[in-house]
């Protein structure tokens, strides 16, 4: 069964809090801040403002590696990987809001 944890963008450090990241918290693995668009369930790397949430547009920061004080912030999952070269478990990249809610429903009732 496919695992789905929230994680640093950067590393794939697991985000274990039940809290979403405030603009000061970073990974405490590489120190990348977390609460970054990249990091966001919203993110999309293939549209062009890089955000699916349309009433975020004036949140944006310039670069979505860089922490935001975007109140629609919401930590995504991402799909977990094998053990990385230091013996960690990294992620992959996050899913897309639709593939995320597709694959939780893939979990309860199968493919």
């Amino acid at each position: 069964m496919t695992e789905f944890v929230k994680c640093c963008h950067a590393c794939g450090e697991d985000w274990n809090e039940p809290d979403p990241p405030t603009f000061a918290d970073t990974c405490l693995r590489c120190g990348a801040a977390l609460r970054v668009c990249a990091n966001c369930r919203f993110y999309d790397a293939k549209t062009s403002d890089w955000c699916r949430e349309p009433a975020a547009y004036n949140d944006r920061p310039r670069d979505p590696e860089t922490a935001s004080r975007c109140e629609w912030f919401q930590m995504g999952f991402a799909q977990k990987a094998g053990a990385s070269k230091d013996g960690l478990a990294d992620c992959e990249a996050p899913l897309s809001a639709a593939e995320e809610e597709r694959r939780k429903l893939e979990n309860i009732f199968g493919p």
